[in-house]
C-alpha cells in the first residue's frame, strides 16, 4: 500500500511541527493549571 500524497514529506514534516506547537501550549496551559491551583 503506497499513500498517494504530493509532498507527502513536507506534509510529515509540518505535522510533526504543529504537533510539537500543540505539545508546548499543553504543557503551558496545565503548568498554568497548577500554578493558579497553588
Amino acid at each position: 500500500f503506497l499513500p498517494v500524497v504530493e509532498g507527502s514529506g513536507i506534509g510529515a514534516k509540518e505535522k510533526q511541527q504543529s504537533d510539537k506547537i500543540l505539545k508546548r501550549l499543553l504543557e503551558k496551559n496545565s503548568h498554568d493549571i497548577l500554578n493558579v491551583d497553588k
